[in-house]
């Protein structure tokens, strides 16, 4: 009998069923409401990757959770010295973190919007590149006020790939799995890539979350 091989994501933020696991931790978002042109393109792109095969390996994101991060905060999970504030130790509570990225974001100077257009659809979403260098300058500053206010710069900082998450690979793809994944999402790249536009996101706004279905500006009361 095969063993089904499950991806690093369940254990940690999904079940093996594709329900949500308690994960809480904070970032900061431009968020994508159903009013905002870009919001058809994505439920566009959702029902492709619906149909893409293997699209039972997957678990696919609520609408209300799309946004666009523009940088990582900390998760309660994951304490290690590169993905922590170098500001507080590594046994602070979320809840002493919330507070003081908080009072740091709140000195810092917002963008109003950043322009950004669809670079590719991969399974689990849309990967975004800035429209224009004076987008890419302002993204960079802004990341990197946020990263020294906060203590904290990830690896590949500078090279990090924006994204608007659609969906999570749970199960291992066989190899013959990937090639017919590959060759569909090859086929549909164009298609998302010429329809979507230019997305005029909202102002970044610094969220919490319990777990990857929900961000919200604030952290829920005994959480």
């Amino acid at each position: 009998m095969e063993t089904t091989a499950y991806t690093k994501n369940v254990g940690v933020k999904f079940n093996e069923d594709g329900s949500v696991r308690a994960f809480p931790g904070n970032t900061v978002i431009c968020k994508i409401d159903s009013v905002d042109p870009v919001y058809s393109e994505l439920m566009k792109a959702h029902d492709l990757l619906r149909r893409m095969p293997a699209a039972e390996k997957y678990v696919f994101m609520p609408p209300s959770s799309y946004h666009m991060t523009v940088i990582e905060g900390v998760c309660d999970q994951v304490r290690s010295y590169t993905r922590w504030t170098e500001r507080l130790p590594l046994d602070a509570s979320l809840e002493q973190v919330d507070y003081f990225f908080i009072e740091q974001y709140e000195t810092i100077r917002k963008p109003e919007a950043f322009s950004m257009m669809c670079n590719t659809i991969r399974p689990t979403g849309i990967r975004l590149v800035p429209r224009t260098e004076e987008d890419w300058m302002k993204l960079s500053k802004f990341r990197d006020e946020v990263s020294v206010k906060w203590g904290l710069r990830f690896p590949g900082h500078d090279q990090y790939e924006f994204h608007i998450t659609l969906a999570y690979n749970l199960v291992e793809l066989t190899e013959a799995e990937k090639v017919a994944r590959d060759a569909y999402m090859d086929e549909i790249s164009a298609q998302v890539k010429s329809s979507f536009g230019v997305f005029e996101t909202s102002a970044p706004e610094l969220v919490f979350f319990e777990d990857m279905f929900l961000f919200s500006p604030m952290r829920k009361p005994g959480s």
